[in-house]
């Protein structure tokens, strides 16, 4: 034989031929580098011998049956149950076997070989086995020594460089092992324990639900699915040499949510087994143990609490929801209203629930597989440190967690769409798949190149708006997106999935695929990033729609920009050239001008703090979509956008009520806006220069009813009564009287009203600053101020004609600003 791992059967005569069967594989294994009869062989031999035992020697049986006839034979003749380890590991080879195998009657007509590593998995499993079954048929010692794999690297060429060079860095502070959730987390002898310095349980549906799609997608095929690395110490229970306390350094997230999925299988599994009466299913024995205990003839949590022990600022909350949520019950209907009791406002609750409520659906049989794939196939890289002092806890705590920095959300969205691509077809094409996708998305400006956390935060903002429009327009697998989409990695990333749940696409697909997303990112860019560059550029096809498009930078309305580009343009784009074409280019600017009236009038009058939340826009698109088929759409949509706006939308069937702008969101009235004017102060700035702008062209238009517009080199706000007060300008607001606190809070009063407002260039107004009054306005009159000249009072004076500059002027002034930005340039009327 290769190897000495299985001579403790030298000293049993009746197990010669199952030695001989296993040196035939050592060598196929290692000299013939044939890993297919690693699995099939080992699989034959299992067979032969549980044949052996039970005298069904001409049986047809396959192992998985002989398995279950085998737990059986243990129950009724030796009174006892098959350890659960060892029952783990024959699943585990019987799983191999017939997802990788396919054929009959031992023709096998497609295998997929397991690895090289798998191959020494399963022999180190096949040690194990009959190990076990020695020790207990044959009643007899078993002298077993720890399995070497070592010799198998030696032996092999193909992978001794691999075991060289991790044996130079082999050191007992630190080790490596790959390990199943099944046989980490429900293993008898582990126990596990979470220090105070980790995070508090935190997961949430959101990824319950990820984890359990996974689960399910991918339950029918062989794949190994990485679940991340975690982090641990393994110490002696004192007393027991079997038994270990693991303290979980990094990793209690996965660890606490797979006890609550066990528990929710098991329960569900517990139910469908009375309901279906099915006597062929069998309890795996680790959830039983769990799960089942019972403390003189009652359940119990004291095996829980024994099992997991956690030590964090949340302890109470997560150690009580464990404790209750995995303790076994008798009734399930008293069960469930304790829990609710309990647990109303608990994670590990929430999460159960969810488990338990998704998996009830499923049959039993579908059950045991879900299970099965979950306990076998998801794996750990398991970090464990020696149990000494020499490694601090609290230092490898913070360099799993803060050292390094994680991809970045496009980063995970771009390899996300690679991995849609046949692998074959991406593997050979790989370069030119990068470069066009790369081409579509480069964040470089006409002023600047945007990098680091500046740059993603566009990256997250742009998917957040385009995954939000997409949930507005596109259909999807009913149920497909359950959550909200927040603007985070995780978010962003199960709801991209969500829409783009592709798989093995060709090349072209995949060039669709960035061409669509190109589109969008090019509009979202255009509108958000390269303001300057891009749609005040007379080349630009948005250069018709720039002041708009300025006016309302102030707040994110991507999506409904989104929308009207699509309606406007049919969905047309260039991809070459990167331009779209627009048809009806008038009502594309009327319905953008809408939403620059509505949102600058409402944040004017309501506040700063007026929100534009993303499902307002949702609303409006739902709504404008139920007239999408009218023969007049397009030269309607800015109507219906206004008449949306201001809540007066005509309900022609009940299913738009739900479409209907909330009250709190709806343009406010003529005289709400008119005495927010005269009685506020202007809100901000930004607000300042489109309201200033909106009506300085309105007025020099107003005549010839031309389009010109002032050329500021760079345009400010001027405060014409200045924000620090001479004694000269006080005599003048107070008409000679004494300044005091009354006139100050006037002043503070009026000071960012809109009639006290100027638009000029800014070395005119850094010129200008606290200068009377006098020499103010023969600046004004020299520069052509516009403004300036819009009469305001009884007597239709301006601020050039007017000889001082008072507390009523202001308010006047603001009043009739006012009254021509609504009137003329928004056309809002009195009622």
């Amino acid at each position: 034989m290769i190897s000495t791992n299985y001579n403790f059967m030298n000293d049993f005569y009746e197990y010669k031929w199952i030695l001989e069967e296993l040196s035939i594989i050592e060598e196929r294994f290692i000299i013939e580098s044939d890993y297919n009869a690693v699995l099939i062989n080992s699989y034959t031999i299992l067979e032969k011998y549980f044949k052996n035992i039970l005298g069904l020697e001409n049986s047809k049986l396959g192992l998985g049956k002989l398995v279950g006839e085998l737990k059986e034979y243990f129950r009724s003749r030796l009174d006892k149950r098959i350890d659960y380890r060892i029952s783990n590991l024959l699943d585990y080879i019987v799983y191999e076997r017939n997802a990788r195998v396919h054929g009959d009657n031992n023709n096998y007509l497609d295998t997929i070989a397991p690895s090289f590593n798998q191959c020494i998995t399963i022999l180190k499993h096949l040690k194990s086995i009959f190990s076990y079954f020695i020790f207990e048929l044959e009643k007899k010692d078993v002298e077993s020594k720890p399995f070497d794999e070592e010799i198998y690297f030696e032996k092999s060429n193909k992978g001794r460089l691999n075991y060289d060079n991790v044996k130079e860095f082999d050191d007992p502070q630190i080790d490596i092992l790959k390990v199943s959730v099944g046989n980490l987390v429900l293993d008898k002898n582990k126990f596990f324990i979470i220090p105070p310095y980790q995070r508090d349980y935190r997961w949430t549906i959101d990824e319950c639900s990820e984890l359990l799609k996974q689960i399910i997608d991918k339950m029918n095929s062989n794949e190994l699915v990485y679940f991340g690395s975690i982090a641990c110490k393994y110490t002696n229970v004192p007393n027991d040499r079997d038994k270990f306390e693991i303290k979980l350094i990094d990793g209690q997230q996965r660890i606490t949510t797979s006890l609550i999925l066990f528990k929710a299988l098991f329960d569900v599994m517990k139910r469908k087994e009375l309901e279906e009466n099915n006597i062929n299913f069998e309890m795996p024995d680790d959830l039983l143990w769990l799960f089942d205990y019972k403390d003189n003839g009652v359940y119990s949590e004291k095996r829980i609490n024994e099992k997991y022990q956690n030590y964090t600022t949340d302890r109470k909350s997560t150690t009580e929801g464990i404790s209750i949520i995995l303790r076994g019950y008798n009734n399930r209907a008293s069960y469930d209203e304790e829990i609710r009791i309990k647990l109303s406002k608990n994670q590990v609750y929430d999460n159960y629930m969810y488990f338990y409520n998704e998996l009830k659906s499923e049959s039993l049989e579908d059950l045991e597989k879900l299970y099965k794939f979950y306990y076998n196939k998801f794996i750990f890289s398991c970090i464990t440190f020696d149990s000494n002092d020499n490694n601090n806890e609290m230092e490898i705590f913070e360099n799993l967690n803060s050292k390094g920095k994680d991809l970045d959300t496009f980063d995970m969205i771009k390899n996300y769409i690679f991995n849609t691509v046949e692998i074959n077809l991406f593997r050979s094409k790989s370069k030119e798949f990068v470069m066009e996708f790369s081409k579509y998305f480069r964040l470089s400006t006409t002023k600047t190149d945007l990098i680091g956390d500046e740059a993603n935060k566009k990256y997250e903002e742009f998917l957040y708006n385009y995954i939000t429009y997409l949930n507005a327009t596109k259909s999807i697998k009913k149920d497909a997106l359950k959550f909200k989409i927040q603007k985070n990695k995780r978010s962003l990333l199960k709801g991209f999935k969500s829409f783009y749940d592709q798989h093995n696409i060709d090349e072209e697909e995949y060039y669709k695929l960035c061409s669509e997303l190109g589109r969008y990112f090019y509009i979202y860019k255009t509108l958000r990033v390269d303001k300057v560059g891009m749609y005040m550029n007379s080349a630009s096809e948005f250069s018709e729609f720039g002041d708009i498009f300025k006016n309302i930078s102030h707040k994110d309305f991507t999506v409904l920009v989104f929308y009207l580009v699509d309606v406007y343009s049919d969905k047309a784009w260039n991809k070459d050239e990167k331009k779209i074409s627009f048809y009806n280019k008038e009502y594309l600017r009327e319905a953008l001008f809408e939403i620059e009236k509505w949102s600058s009038l409402l944040v004017q009058t309501r506040g700063t703090g007026q929100s534009f939340k993303e499902t307002i826009f949702v609303r409006l698109i739902n709504y404008l979509k139920s007239y999408q088929y009218s023969n007049d759409f397009k030269s309607n949509l800015p109507k219906l956008m206004r008449n949306w706006f201001a809540g007066k939308s005509p309900i022609s069937n009940k299913s738009i009520l739900e479409y209907l702008i909330p009250n709190d969101h709806k343009l406010p009235t003529y005289d709400e806006i008119i005495n927010s004017f005269k009685n506020n102060k202007v809100q901000n700035n930004a607000l300042s220069l489109v309201f200033l702008t909106r009506i300085e062209k309105y007025w020099i238009n107003s005549e010839t009813k031309a389009d010109q517009s002032v050329i500021y080199k760079k345009m400010t706000v001027e405060h014409i009564m200045p924000q620090k007060l001479t004694d000269e300008w006080k005599n003048m607001l107070t008409n000679g009287k004494k300044w005091d606190s009354k006139f100050e809070d006037k002043y503070n009063e009026c000071l960012d009203k809109i009639g006290n407002y100027l638009l000029l260039d800014s070395p005119n107004n850094s010129e200008l600053k606290n200068i009377s009054f006098y020499k103010k306005k023969q600046n004004y009159s020299n520069t052509f101020s516009r403004l300036a000249k819009i009469p305001f009072n009884i007597n239709d004076e301006n601020l050039i004609t007017i000889d001082s500059f008072t507390f009523n002027d202001i308010d006047n002034r603001s009043a009739k600003l006012a009254q021509i930005l609504l009137e003329d340039v928004y056309e809002i009327k009195r009622n």
